[in-house]
């Protein structure tokens, strides 16, 4: 089977895109009922099915967003207030704020929630026994639930009247946004002890129904009955519960460890032989350059020591040294002058190298000048800004370091000062 051809008879194909509604029945996966199937595509079109094996339903339905709706008995909804919004803290506390109400020890029970503001909250507890198994055998099946909620919170629900169905044997009875309860269903004509006492119950409070909607009633139903028996309006719907409200009640039991994490495991996955090639990369990156710096830094240590030697025989009463190519141009630059032979720095050399770029700008009129340790200071009138930078690069291209102290115009011209060092000096 390609891409483009059906994906079975049903006519899917892996294109399709809608979302897979799934309602578990009593006791599954470990007894064999068949389990219902609802699609809805993304042009809304729906698809009904019941399959006795996950393992038959379409690839293209398994693969997209699946919602569950599992087995009302095996959740106990519930409502509590606490004073936190910590979740760590609403975990630790859930426990004990309904201890009256368990069945099971803390430890085997898994408690979901959902907060409704003022610190009030919405919680569902079940076995973790239980939501593991139908989570391994969703899973073993090739669905990734995205959510499992009580078949409860499947009933439609408009903020006044109660809703009731039969499912299993049951009837199954929301009373609030996040609440309900199911009990046994023993026939058309005999009402519910259970219901009978909640109705007593929520009349009692603030909150009482103005009537119950009875959705899909098993044959031979008489509201009127149920009507005088409850003291309650009672109407009947045909409805299909699972299908009208898919991914509506906004409560999932798939939290804490049980959150669908499965697919972000699987990307680090397959990204793990990338993430390690390129933790590998920089590791060796980095202890290239490591290498590369320890080598530089032994190479630099070695030349320095050359160096400090080759001034230590060179001038053997210095003493304190701290730059030894500075410290020795000056010590050579020291014996030259005491030799008598002029050396660069000298005031003639100096004046020397510098006349030939003074008298080829005829424009340029030398005021005066100061000699002090090797530095020739002109004093300068020149025609313009622009001549007295120019004559600082022809002094520059001859081998001097000249730089324009200061230069203002003056009477039509400009006057200025250059100071002139020989190339080597410090």
């Amino acid at each position: 089977m390609n891409a483009a051809t059906k994906d079975d008879a049903l006519g899917f194909t892996v294109q399709d895109r809608g979302v897979l509604s799934l309602r578990l029945p009593a006791g599954w996966p470990e007894n064999a009922q068949p389990v219902s199937w609802w699609w809805c595509g993304a042009q809304k079109d729906m698809r009904h099915g019941v399959v006795m094996q996950l393992g038959e339903l379409p690839m293209a339905l398994r693969g997209g967003r699946v919602w569950v709706w599992t087995p009302a008995a095996d959740t106990m909804l519930a409502q509590v207030t606490l004073p936190t919004s910590s979740r760590a803290r609403i975990a630790q506390a859930l426990p004990y704020a309904l201890e009256d109400q368990l069945l099971g020890e803390p430890e085997s029970l898994h408690f979901a929630y959902r907060a409704q503001g003022g610190g009030n909250l919405a919680v569902g507890v079940t076995e973790r026994s239980r939501l593991r198994s139908w989570i391994d055998a969703l899973r073993s099946a090739g669905i990734e639930p995205a959510v499992l909620s009580p078949a409860i919170l499947a009933l439609p629900w408009d903020g006044r009247d109660w809703s009731m169905t039969p499912e299993d044997g049951e009837l199954i009875v929301r009373t609030g946004p996040w609440s309900g309860f199911s009990c046994d269903l023993a026939g058309t004509s005999e009402v519910p002890e259970v219901l009978a006492i909640a109705l007593r119950e929520a009349r009692a409070g603030a909150s009482p129904p103005d009537a119950l909607v009875f959705c899909n009633p098993p044959a031979g139903t008489d509201p009127d009955l149920w009507s005088a028996a409850l003291q309650l309006p009672v109407r009947t719907e045909k409805r299909e519960c699972w299908a009208q409200t898919l991914g509506a009640s906004g409560f999932s039991l798939l939290q804490e460890e049980f959150s669908p994490t499965e697919p972000v495991r699987e990307l680090f996955g397959a990204l793990r032989p990338a993430g390690i090639l390129l933790l590998l990369w920089i590791i060796a990156g980095f202890g290239v350059d490591l290498g590369t710096l320890w080598h530089l830094k032994r190479v630099e240590a070695v030349q320095r020591h050359e160096m400090f030697e080759l001034f230590r025989r060179s001038f053997p009463d210095a003493h304190n040294i701290v730059d030894p190519p500075l410290q020795m141009a000056r010590e050579l630059a020291s014996l030259q002058s005491g030799s008598g032979r002029p050396v660069p720095g000298d005031f003639l050399p100096l004046l020397a190298q510098a006349a030939p770029a003074i008298q080829a700008e005829s424009a340029t009129h030398l005021r005066g000048l100061n000699y002090s340790d090797s530095i020739l200071t002109l004093d300068l009138r020149v025609a313009d800004y622009q001549a007295i930078e120019t004559l600082r690069g022809a002094l520059a291209a001859r081998g001097l370091r000249a730089k324009v102290m200061d230069a203002a115009s003056h009477h039509g011209a400009v006057e200025g000062r250059i100071r002139i060092k020989p190339e080597l000096s410090p």
